[in-house]
């Protein structure tokens, strides 16, 4: 564990792995050896990836905004 002040604290695995609570931005961030990334903070929670994201659910899987959902790709394939 590294802490820098008062203000972040990061948590390191010996692969490469981190959890990032930063006071001063406001921000949590955890990260994989693969650049994969959420990212929580005051605009709310960025999830990235390297490759594919997949959801899976035996049940419902239900996405719900109060404004506005975009979908960008290159193809956008419903089914």
């Amino acid at each position: 564990m590294k802490e820098k002040g008062n203000k972040t604290i990061i948590y390191q695995s010996s692969n490469g792995k981190t959890i990032s609570l930063d006071d001063s931005r406001g921000t949590v961030i955890i990260e994989d050896e693969f650049s994969n990334q959420i990212i929580m903070g005051v605009d709310g929670i960025t999830i990235k990836s390297s490759k594919d994201i997949k959801m899976k659910s035996r049940g419902k899987l239900i996405m719900e905004a109060s404004d506005i959902v975009t979908v960008k790709g290159r193809m956008i394939n419903l089914n």
